[in-house]
């Protein structure tokens, strides 16, 4: 196992390719930090939408559990969680995907005014 770890620390990092002009690599620096900031405002988005949508299943789940015994009794532990947290990822999802359209269409729009 320590020989592994050894030869992990030793390989060399694989080489990137970098733009060879530093116009292109001013570009390419732009765009990264463009697609950075357009991921953080869909992760935001996600996560505003998808943790609301936690609640809400989350206290739906625990009204049904606590008063309903067909609905203890039916469910095991995974199904109640289940239950619980497919809501939050089809909605943060939706969300994060309808944001990033939105930028890229907004990206678009304002290419297509300036030219």
């Amino acid at each position: 196992e320590t020989e592994r770890r050894d030869a992990a620390e030793t390989s060399p990092s694989p080489k990137h390719a970098w733009p060879s002009s530093p116009a292109s690599a001013s570009s390419a620096s732009a765009s990264a930090s463009a697609s950075s900031s357009a991921s953080d405002e869909a992760i935001a988005a996600g996560l505003s939408s998808g943790l609301k949508a936690l609640a809400a299943s989350g206290a739906a789940v625990w009204a049904a559990n606590a008063y309903s015994a067909t609905f203890r009794r039916a469910l095991g532990v995974s199904g109640k969680t289940a239950l619980v947290v497919s809501p939050f990822f089809f909605v943060f999802s939706l969300e994060a995907e309808h944001k990033l359209s939105e930028i890229r269409k907004s990206s678009y729009q304002s290419k297509k005014k300036t030219s």
